[in-house]
């Protein structure tokens, strides 16, 4: 989750006191405390934004974007269908190696920085009156060189590092502590940041069969997925389906989220009660029925049929489990109803969105 520091910048930008951003991360807590995209030069990619190789597209997606390369992963436009690359994975000994002069040549030549978004960030530190350096080692010199080309800079940070000495101000503080003396200062309140995630539940009728005992029964696949390709449910820890006669089936976890098959009577009342009745009374039944749809208007027939239509009963429930570390202004655990599957019906979808409120002081 941001920090208090994370959000105290992007109350800065929404004010104008402060113009963009430069980060050497690239965890996305930037992004998601609520930076702009054309607001932020982030050095080394993202690693929860991954760009489509073809049309050049770039997704920011919810969850972080898988380390491997070769998983198939491919453009959310059918029409593209290009491969998907991963914006944040660099090797160690890159970083490790970056000096400023290197940064500047890889401008020109394309060398470790990518171009855009050292170009940007070279852009602004020329034009900035002040420049902050949070909570940065200094180890790879990219960060504390372009704050240097300011007239002012302050660094903040609790540790000793090799540029204490070139800054205006070096402060051996807290971010969070000195942002919030900033904002203080400047009359802005931090508020409250909340997050949310959305997810979907959704039980699908894959067949119906017919055993020579027990009555008719359904075949049905159960899913948490989120509802944006190519993304997963990283706030959900577990899940548990539970039926109306007691049992109780865990759902296991999958690449994009939690999913079971089981199997489930799917006899009703209405369905017995019409199986009893004698041939000629149905057959009547069905003719006046016929005769009086015909009497009736299109749109009002429709309109009927959708006030008489009664609520399908819940026949199974979804207990969802948070993760621990995503505490939420919900309880920990939330229970979701399924209403009924049926051969009319074979599919319920049920969104639901994860909420987390952080108050900020």
């Amino acid at each position: 989750m941001p920090t208090q520091a994370h959000i105290a910048i992007v109350r800065l930008l929404q004010a104008g006191k402060a113009k963009y951003v430069v980060s050497g991360n690239h965890d996305n807590l930037h992004l998601k405390s609520g930076v702009l995209p054309d607001q932020i030069a982030e050095l080394f990619g993202n690693a929860y934004v991954e760009r489509c190789v073809q049309c050049s597209k770039r997704y920011y997606r919810h969850t972080q974007v898988p380390t491997h390369l070769r998983l198939g992963r491919t453009c959310d436009q059918p029409s593209c269908n290009g491969r998907l690359v991963r914006t944040g994975k660099i090797r160690f000994d890159t970083l490790k190696s970056l000096v400023i002069p290197l940064c500047f040549v890889g401008v020109r030549f394309g060398q470790l920085i990518p171009e855009e978004p050292l170009a940007n960030a070279y852009h602004h530190a020329q034009k900035a009156d002040l420049a902050i350096v949070l909570g940065s080692s200094c180890t790879v010199s990219t960060i504390p060189e372009l704050a240097m080309m300011a007239p002012k800079s302050i660094l903040c940070t609790l540790q000793e590092t090799h540029y204490d000495n070139r800054f205006t101000v070096s402060l051996k503080s807290r971010c969070d502590r000195m942002m919030g003396d900033i904002l203080a200062h400047l009359g802005l309140a931090i508020g409250t940041y909340t997050y949310t995630q959305q997810y979907l539940v959704e039980a699908s009728l894959l067949g119906v069969e017919n055993p020579t005992q027990g009555g008719k029964k359904g075949k049905v696949r159960m899913e948490i997925t989120s509802p944006y390709p190519n993304e997963g449910c990283t706030c959900i820890e577990s899940a548990v389906v539970s039926l109306r006669d007691g049992k109780e089936l865990e759902m296991e976890e999958s690449k994009t989220g939690f999913e079971l098959e089981f199997s489930i009577p799917l006899d009703d009342e209405s369905e017995k009660e019409e199986e009893v009745r004698p041939n000629g009374i149905r057959q009547k039944d069905e003719r006046e029925k016929e005769k009086e749809e015909e009497e009736r208007g299109k749109g009002e027939k429709e309109k009927e049929n959708e006030n008489n239509r009664e609520p399908r009963s819940c026949w199974c429930s979804v207990t969802v489990r948070y993760r621990p570390e995503w505490g939420s202004i919900e309880p920990s655990m939330v229970v979701i109803e399924v209403p009924g599957l049926s051969e009319e019906d074979p599919i319920q979808r049920i969104d639901r969105v994860f909420v987390k409120e952080v108050p900020y002081e």
